[in-house]
């Protein structure tokens, strides 16, 4: 199951950011949504289920998304 977190937890933001783009929108349109279902607290709790907090954690999968980040912001400043 922890392989699969990158993943999900990517298009369930690409997906969050969409709905809360849509209710900013001036007309909005009937599919606009917004919501915090608690999917962070869903993985944490199946990561402890399953004892696979610790083999998530060697993914460095956090890490990895901050140098990216870091990088972005470096050459969007540079630019």
């Amino acid at each position: 199951f922890y392989i699969l977190i990158p993943a999900l937890t990517l298009t369930w933001l690409d997906q969050t950011l969409l709905g809360k783009e849509m209710l900013n929108k001036k007309f909005q349109t009937f599919d606009a949504f917004y919501t915090d279902d608690g999917f962070s607290m869903g993985i944490a709790f199946i990561l402890e289920l399953l004892n696979q907090s610790v083999t998530f954690d060697n993914l460095n999968w956090f890490e990895s998304c901050r140098m990216s980040i870091a990088l972005s912001r470096k050459d969007t400043l540079a630019a």
